[in-house]
């Protein structure tokens, strides 16, 4: 490996709780590299919060080596305080002292890590994070949203190079998840890395430039972005990623391909059927929304609930049924 390929890497990352057989956390490598967003996706109980607890420097795992720039870090044993210069850990209720005023806040950690130029810094972080409106209000009276933006701001103070981040987009409305996408987009524009927990995937399609996928405290699958965003290898993958048509393939026992066990067709794939496709059947129209110009619609069938998008279903109805296909070379085939 070329030396400071990664801006971190972490090793031997095996940890069970005392007096207990099963392993919170069994992963034998993981590295981040500058500028880089990665999502690492799973169930309740999956590992998550425990692995950032670790890279935070908050979690001491026996025998687990972490680098830094090259530099390897101390354990926690090593350490008087918890936690590494560079790396920020925000959690899903973020640290901040409810009684403060969000200003106060901001020149708490200002004053701290940057005391010569903290009145112009907060200048430049109150307008990039909008925080105008809440410098007067107590940080245990604003949103979660703004709560995490103010996190966000502190923790840009320290200068990190590394912000990890515990389901950040997890009660957020539209306005707020759009706002934290772009700060994100944009730290990581400027070089900051980011590593984000969550057991909801859909942001993970459009920010993540690579997602891990934890399974009781492992790494089962690991994807990189491609043009065609992410291209899973697991149906339990596909499903956190948010793919929604994912069939048993025992529906379809004519194209069924030994060691995998489910499918999946593409919304934009599924068509009207025609001689060449796959025969998915006869389907009843259940929902149909419209939007961007185009039709969107819900349909019954015998593998389960499909989904369809794009203008060939124009002129169905709701309660219509409809033969549905997908051609062969559309089909995902999924262990």
């Amino acid at each position: 490996m070329a030396k400071n390929k990664y801006l971190l890497l972490a090793e031997n990352i095996r940890y069970a709780v005392p007096g207990r057989k099963r392993k919170i956390l069994d992963i034998s490598k993981i590295a981040l590299r500058k500028g880089r967003i990665v999502f690492a996706l799973g169930a309740n109980g999956a590992g998550k919060s425990s692995l950032l607890n670790f890279l935070a420097g908050r979690l001491f795992v026996p025998d687990a080596k972490l680098v830094l720039n090259g530099k390897v870090l101390p354990s926690l044993t090593e350490k008087l305080l918890p936690g590494y210069r560079g790396i920020e850990l925000i959690r899903q209720e973020p640290d901040l002292n409810p009684h403060f005023r969000v200003g106060e806040e901001l020149d708490r950690h200002l004053r701290v890590f940057d005391p010569g130029t903290s009145g112009r810094k907060k200048q430049q972080y109150v307008s990039k994070f909008r925080l105008k409106s809440l410098l007067n209000q107590k940080t245990g009276s604003i949103s979660g949203g703004e709560r995490r933006r103010l996190a966000l701001a502190c923790a840009l103070a320290g200068s990190p190079e590394i912000i990890l981040l515990d389901e950040p987009f997890s009660d957020l409305d539209a306005e707020g998840r759009g706002l934290l996408a772009r700060l994100i987009l944009d730290m990581a524009g400027e070089g900051i890395s980011f590593l984000i927990v969550s057991h909801n995937g859909s942001d993970a399609c459009w920010l993540a430039d690579e997602v891990w996928i934890l399974n009781s405290g492992r790494l089962t699958e690991r994807l990189q972005r491609t043009e065609n965003s992410f291209r899973p290898e697991k149906a339990g993958t596909a499903s956190l990623l948010g793919f929604r048509n994912i069939v048993s393939a025992h529906h379809y026992p004519s194209i069924s391909e030994k060691g995998f066990s489910r499918l999946h067709f593409p919304e934009n794939k599924l068509l009207p059927w025609q001689e060449g496709m796959l025969d998915l059947g006869n389907a009843g129209c259940r929902r149909i929304l419209f939007s961007s110009g185009e039709t969107h619609c819900m349909w019954s069938t015998g593998a389960g609930i499909l989904f369809s998008s794009g203008p060939a279903f124009a002129r169905i109805r709701e309660g219509e049924e409809m033969r549905l296909g997908v051609h062969p070379v559309e089909i995902f085939h999924l262990k």
